[in-house]
């Protein structure tokens, strides 16, 4: 799905699909995290004979939401929990966070991660503004969701049910995302999220 176009199937995509189509059969049933992945399958004539339905128990219900107390706005921390490529939106952020400095001059962005564009991320890193914190354990991230106000999800890629979303919404922080594939869905009803395409 990463690759795949977010309009019209190419040629190499529909041959993809009949030669997975063959390969996954039609299990007797299917569950989906997302309907905008249920629907990516049945569109593509996946899983004819299988019941089929989607598992949403992982969304953060609104009189569940922990919200975070008022960010301090002239030192906003933002937080990038991703793999380090281009799809994922990295060199999207690294190059926008000038202007978002501009804006709020003292603000911090802390990235967690590993990946093929870990050097342009360590080049960025100043350790004033922008800190490369790499891949960290678990218990780690939660903490750098604990300390952070706003949560990026740059993805320009289609994405189905990122589990960063899950974790940020279970932090009750802020989230900014890219309006891709299941992410819309994933973050329902969530009060604090802003998306753009």
């Amino acid at each position: 799905i990463l690759l795949w176009s977010h309009t019209k199937d190419s040629f190499l995509q529909r041959m993809y699909s009949a030669w997975t189509r063959k390969l996954f059969g039609s299990p007797a049933t299917v569950h989906f995290p997302t309907q905008w992945l249920r629907t990516f399958y049945l569109d593509r004539h996946f899983f004819p004979k299988s019941i089929t339905d989607v598992r949403t128990s992982y969304l953060v219900k609104a009189k569940e939401q922990v919200i975070k107390t008022p960010w301090n706005a002239q030192r906003l921390r933002f937080l990038i929990v991703s793999q380090l490529t281009h799809a994922k939106g990295i060199g999207f952020i690294l190059e926008a966070w000038n202007h978002i400095r501009q804006a709020y001059p003292e603000a911090t962005l802390s990235i967690v991660g590993e990946g093929p564009l870990r050097s342009m991320v360590e080049q960025q890193a100043d350790g004033s503004h922008v800190f490369y914190l790499g891949e960290l354990s678990h218990a780690k991230v939660q903490s750098e969701y604990r300390n952070a106000d706003i949560l990026l999800f740059p993805s320009l890629c289609l994405e189905n049910r990122p589990n960063v979303l899950v974790e940020g919404m279970a932090a009750g922080i802020a989230i900014v995302a890219s309006d891709s594939g299941g992410v819309a869905e994933t973050l329902g009803d969530y009060a604090q999220v802003q998306l753009y395409t």
